[in-house]
């Protein structure tokens, strides 16, 4: 079964990743010169999430945040199907010895923390 907010996450993650990863401080200040904070307020909620959600499975499990890195950072322009997801999974897994399970347990965990990071009912 689907967690409610697996695309949006997912979908968050990418972004962060097709925007090369910008810093949110750095963002929302270009954005403050730009004088669109309001227009795009969603995105820098999103940015700060996932930088909340990166530094916190950095220190606390950073096998989460290697995941994080390889299968939804990798190539964020391109489409992804739950295809794409499984073969990156499989390949995460065996390059670290780890069962795919775990791999899809710890990736819904991120999105959870994401979600709160975020301020989204789960």
């Amino acid at each position: 079964m689907r967690d409610r907010i697996m695309n949006y996450a997912t979908g968050a993650f990418r972004e962060y990743a097709s925007l090369q990863m910008p810093n949110y401080s750095e963002l929302l200040e270009s954005f403050a010169k730009k004088g669109k904070v309001e227009d795009d307020a969603a995105l820098l909620l999103d940015v700060f999430a996932v930088e909340k959600t990166m530094e916190y499975f950095d220190e606390v499990n950073p096998i989460v945040s290697d995941a994080i890195r390889e299968i939804y950072f990798a190539l964020p322009s391109t489409p992804f199907t739950d295809r794409v997801a499984a073969g990156r999974v499989r390949f995460f897994s065996a390059s670290r010895n780890v069962s795919e399970r775990s791999i899809y347990r710890r990736l819904r965990q991120a999105r959870e923390v994401f979600a709160k990071n975020r301020g989204l009912r789960i």
